[in-house]
């Protein structure tokens, strides 16, 4: 029986992609270079901010432009955070919560955006934990992560469900040996030959029926 469930934010609770998306943009004119589609950004939004940038600019990952850039986007996202939820997410995590679940948050977002959108959407007080990308873990698809949540909510890997809608997270809860479970509705598109997700599910509000079997 599952006791700690964990969530990925973009795309599984947070329906982010075109408020990050227009972020990026305006960062990229405001240094004339070229905006990136919506289908190129759902293809390098998955492993963090960073990545993300340097991939839209074509510039190293490790470059000092980098750094730059990415500051830059943060402010522009910081200046209009907003997202919603998809539908049935708040009711089913409370309903979770009541039902005596731990309920934790692992993103790949940079840590002062995601944490000013739980609290833009509601969601802050639901968690009993929350992990963000703040520089000092390795982001999924690595499982680092997923065992610091895990151990700091003093549970073991077969007590735990992740949920999310990408590849890496797929990836980081199969190398952390849990079971993981697949949003259809999210931004990417599963690797079947990569990823074997434990469960699949269409509308947020099925997590019920396998948290509670």
């Amino acid at each position: 029986m599952y006791r700690l469930l964990v969530f990925d934010w973009d795309g599984t609770l947070g329906d982010t992609r075109v408020g990050a998306h227009n972020a990026l943009n305006r960062m990229l004119r405001k240094n004339g270079r070229s905006e990136v589609s919506l289908a190129k950004f759902d293809t390098i939004s998955h492993n963090g901010g960073k990545y993300m940038v340097a991939s839209a600019a074509e510039i190293p990952l490790s470059s000092e432009e980098t750094a730059v850039l990415f500051s830059q986007y943060i402010d522009e996202y910081l200046a209009d955070p907003g997202c919603d939820l998809y539908d049935g997410v708040y009711e089913t995590l409370c309903e979770l919560k009541e039902s005596g679940f731990a309920l934790a948050l692992l993103s790949n977002k940079m840590e002062n955006v995601c944490k000013a959108q739980l609290k833009l959407t509601g969601c802050d007080k639901l968690f009993s934990y929350v992990l963000c990308d703040d520089g000092t873990v390795a982001l999924k698809p690595e499982p680092d992560g997923l065992l610091k949540v895990i151990s700091e909510c003093h549970v073991i890997p077969e007590e735990v469900l992740l949920v999310g809608d990408s590849n890496s997270d797929m990836l980081s809860g199969a190398r952390a040996r849990v079971s993981t479970c697949f949003v259809n509705y999210g931004f990417s598109i599963l690797d079947e030959a990569l990823c074997h997700p434990t469960y699949r599910i269409s509308a947020f509000p099925d997590l019920l029926r396998i948290a509670k079997n």
